[in-house]
């Protein structure tokens, strides 16, 4: 490939150009592939990683209520699912709570709880 100040022809030149770009802006930016939650469950910062398999038990115990409604499915999604409200809640305080306690130190403040 001719160097852009070498080639007379401005279309040849705006192609050559145009190829110097593309090279240059796909080694400056790669293309990666986003991994994403194969069952979409939105992860937070403060999120355990014991939650999240909670997070899809209680998924399945919403289809499961949807599938068949009787009393036990519902009443066993409704208490599961305030469960998990309530330990979301707790990690979502002790999260800030942590980075509140940190706010002078900051190695402490990016600490994983």
């Amino acid at each position: 490939m001719k160097h852009l100040s070498e080639i007379e022809c401005v279309e040849e030149a705006y192609n050559v150009l145009i190829i110097l770009y593309n090279l240059a802006f796909k080694k400056a930016f790669p293309l990666s592939k986003n991994k994403s939650n194969r069952k979409y469950i939105d992860i937070e910062q403060w999120m355990a990683y014991g939650l999240i398999p909670a997070l899809r038990i209680k998924s399945e115990l919403f289809q499961k209520q949807l599938s068949k409604p009787t009393y036990k499915t519902i009443s066993l999604y409704t208490n599961f699912v305030n469960l998990c409200n309530k330990l979301k809640r707790q990690m979502n305080i002790k999260y800030f709570e942590n980075l509140e306690l940190g706010k002078h130190n900051m190695k402490m403040k990016w600490k994983k709880p």
